[in-house]
């Protein structure tokens, strides 16, 4: 009886660690999404933004369909330079950018082959 007991405390602990796992997940979802109503524009796009240093950053906007790169600090943005649509590597807008595809596109390139099929391997040699 008091085996049973202690299963049932288990599950029960185990269910809602899971309940609170996924309230949280949901909760963060629901958060990101609220928060990025405000920030669209009909003219207003970034395009690509890559990270220089901490608070260092190059952008690519498109304004009023013109494209440009600029450079942004703490303390000041400027405009580098124009660039022609043409010239850049837009993602196609069925790409997929969520952490799950990324997380396994590197899981992919770390782990470039399966190591129980691969027979140059060394330890798996037959």
């Amino acid at each position: 009886m008091e085996s049973l007991q202690s299963i049932l405390t288990v599950l029960f602990t185990l269910a809602m660690l899971i309940a609170v796992l996924f309230l949280a997940y949901s909760t963060t979802r629901w958060l990101g999404q609220k928060s990025m109503v405000g920030h669209g524009s009909k003219n207003i796009k970034i395009i690509d933004r890559f990270n220089l240093a901490q608070d260092k950053n190059l952008v690519i906007v498109q304004v009023a369909g013109e494209c440009m790169l600029l450079g942004i600090t703490n303390q000041s943005i400027q405009r580098i330079s124009s660039i022609e649509e043409s010239s850049l590597q837009i993602g196609q807008p069925g790409e997929e950018n969520t952490f799950s595809s990324i997380f396994a596109t590197a899981i992919k390139e770390k782990i470039r082959v399966d190591p129980w099929h691969k027979k140059d391997q060394g330890a798996f040699d037959e």
